[in-house]
Order: C-alpha cells, then structure tokens, then sequence
C-alpha cells in the first residue's frame, strides 16, 4: 500500500512572513508541496506579540501551529541574558545559537503532533531546530528525517571571526567549534541533510549531501522610475548585513561623493541597530521595515551587495536581478549564485567597487545590458518549481 503524502514541517520562524531568505524558502516549498498533493502540518515559532499569519498559509497547511516566544524578530537579548544562556548551553552540551530554541512547550508539541498523525516525512528547516531533534529522536524511528540546514552557522561565525578581535573572539570561537561539530553530528543522524550551496556542503566535508538552492518568483508590478541611486537591502541586526552596510557607506561612499556629489544610499530592511542608524545623512537613508520590498529593488539604477561575512546564498541578489537592477557586489555576495561576469560586477575592495559603480553610472547601454543579462541568468537557473522537485526526490515517497 502506497504511503500517504503527509509531512510536518519543524520550522525556526512560521513564514507570517517572508523577509529573510529561510522564511522565503519555508513558505515556497510548502506551496508547492501542498500543490502536488501532499498533506502539510507546519509548526513553528511566532512573535510573542503583534503577528498575524498569512492566510494563504492556513489554506495551504492541514495544521499550522505557531508557539509563542519572546524576542524572536533578531532584537538581541540583554548581555546579562546572553552569558546566562551561553553557559546554561555550556553545561548542556549544545551551541548557544541552538540551546537559546530550548522550548518544552515546542518539544510537547511536535511530539503530540507525532502521535496522532502518521508522517512519511518529518522536515526540519534550520540546525536550531536540531535540539528538537535530539529531543525527539526516538519517535522519528519509522520516519524519513530530512534535515534542511540551508546555510552553515559554523561557516558564517568563522567568516565573521576574521573581522572580529573584540573581547568576546574567544567564547565566539569556542561557538564556532560547537556549531560545527554539532552540524556534523545531525548530518550524521538524519537520513538526508541539505544545503543551499555547494561551499556549506564542502565546508563540512560531507558527500552525501544535497544542494538546493533558493528559488525566485517574477513580480508582476508595474515598471517605476529608477530614483534611488543605490540600493542595499537586508535584515539590519544580521551581522554580515551590518558589516557589508557599514563598510559601503563609510569606505566607498566617500569615494563616490568625490565624483557624484548628490549620490543616494539607500539601506532597506527591518530592525535596523543603533550603528546603522548612525549612518543616516543627507546622502544616506535608513528606512528600516518597508511593506513592499519590491517596489524598492524596482526603483533602484544600482543594487549593491558588498557583503564580506556570511555563509550560503545572498537571496536579494536573485531579487534584484529579476527586478532589472544592475548588481554590483563582492565576490562573498555571489557564492552560491555563480551568476557569470556579464551578468554581475565583481568587485573587492572600496577603489574598484566605487569604479565599477562609476563606469557603469556613465554608460547607460553598458548597465542595461548587465541587467538584461541578470534577469535572463536568474530567470533560466533558479526557480522554485525547480527547488521544490529536487526536494521531493529525496522524500522517496
């Protein structure tokens, strides 16, 4: 007898809404899983106030059940929090960015939903969401276990600890060490683990290991005028995002403003840190949450990306492609998309990332042909249709 197409997602963040690219990918796959027939009980964290689930997501979902929990849109908790948590991880043997998910009311939860319903696939999306696996390992035991890690923590911490010799290196070092071990430890347990690219594979020294990337959607809005300058967009309390922000409007800017006096810098996103804040001024815009983010990647002649930190795949490049904005980024932002020379500018350092944003500024035909080439890349190689069926191979229903 053929199995029943049912999987319960165990997700980090229900996709109320789709800001940050784990969300999005959350959201895309259980669309287009449920339009292929199967049976889809979601549960995850929501704010612990002010949230709303999209309606789309209960009609695509059997059970969608949100659990409440207090801080959970990146606002750092206090200092004091921060060591009490870190040594509580410490004496229970999990990194801190997993123990801080510790929920029993989660844990009893899921495994209720285990009990009463019977799943040919459990999913879990993201390694903080591996304490939950531990934490329910024995009841997974007649269940296909499919780990989506979609980016390495252990890869992005190390990343961030070569631009970092504040007091705190060495417990995020020993952080590092303790995410890496324990992403191996969980790819060592499920029966399929997945990345979103192929250097987080590679980081971890895993073969058996699958690569889906996220996919994109064309929007069907209206063409704008082009009257932001350069666009940067991201969540501002995410480390890698901060650097790359900082670094932009404090290096390379002024470089700009020799040439182009009236230049605009726009940094888009929610929760935006003090330091960010600061950066405001009359040739730089803060804007912090925005409703349509699109209508943003719309108006912008250039979408900038000079990130240095960060692991897996920069989701607002793919954006701003489909979006005919010329992209303008470091080689860090295009790991993951591999989007070839005539399609992106590559750039290092501030000198050549403000001369690529110089000489493109001055040939009008030279810029619409990089856009024109973006769209047509992103268009034919990322799709969701195309993530989701990779997706599917591996629940061998």
């Amino acid at each position: 007898m053929k199995k029943q197409k049912k999987i319960l997602f165990i997700v980090s963040r229900l996709p109320i809404n789709t800001e940050t690219g784990d969300r999005l990918r959350v959201y895309h796959f259980i669309r287009k899983l449920s339009q292929r027939g199967y049976k889809i009980d979601l549960i995850g964290f929501v704010p612990a106030q002010n949230f709303t689930i999209k309606s789309d997501i209960k009609k695509i979902c059997n059970h969608c059940i949100g659990i409440k929990k207090e801080g959970l849109e990146f606002r750092s908790p206090s200092r004091l929090k921060q060591l009490k948590t870190f040594f509580s991880s410490f004496l229970h043997g999990y990194p801190y960015r997993v123990w801080q998910w510790n929920d029993e009311k989660f844990a009893r939860q899921v495994r209720r939903l285990l009990n009463d319903n019977d799943y040919s696939v459990v999913h879990f999306s993201e390694i903080s969401m591996g304490i939950f696996f531990k934490k329910i390992k024995e009841e997974l035991a007649d269940k296909r276990v499919i780990f989506d890690l979609y980016d390495s923590m252990a890869l992005a911490l190390r990343n961030s600890l070569k631009h970092d010799w504040s007091f705190a290196w060495p417990f995020r070092f020993i952080e590092f060490l303790r995410l890496k071990r324990f992403e191996k430890h969980i790819i060592q347990q499920v029966d399929k683990a997945i990345f979103i690219s192929e250097r987080d594979k590679q980081f971890l020294g895993f073969n058996d290991v699958a690569v889906i990337p996220n996919g994109i959607s064309k929007n069907k809005l209206k063409e704008r005028p082009r009257d932001i300058d350069l666009l940067f967009v991201g969540n501002m309390v995410f480390e890698p995002n901060i650097d790359a922000a900082r670094w932009f409007a404090k290096d390379i800017m002024p470089i700009l403003l020799k040439k182009h006096v009236q230049l605009h810098f726009y940094i888009v996103g929610t929760n935006p840190v003090e330091s960010i804040k600061k950066l405001e001024n009359e040739n730089v815009t803060v804007t912090g949450y925005v409703q349509n983010i699109n209508a943003y990647y719309r108006r912008a002649k250039f979408f900038v990306c000079p990130m240095r930190l960060g692991a897996g795949q920069k989701n607002k490049i793919l954006e701003a492609m489909i979006n005919y904005a010329p992209v303008i980024s470091t080689t860090e932002g295009n790991i993951g998309i591999d989007a070839p020379s005539t399609a992106i500018a590559i750039a290092d350092n501030e000198q050549i990332f403000a001369d690529r944003i110089i000489t493109l500024m001055a040939n009008k035909d030279k810029r619409n042909q990089l856009a024109e080439n973006a769209f047509k890349f992103v268009s034919n190689t990322f799709s969701w249709e195309k993530s989701a069926t990779l997706l599917e191979q591996h629940y061998r229903i």
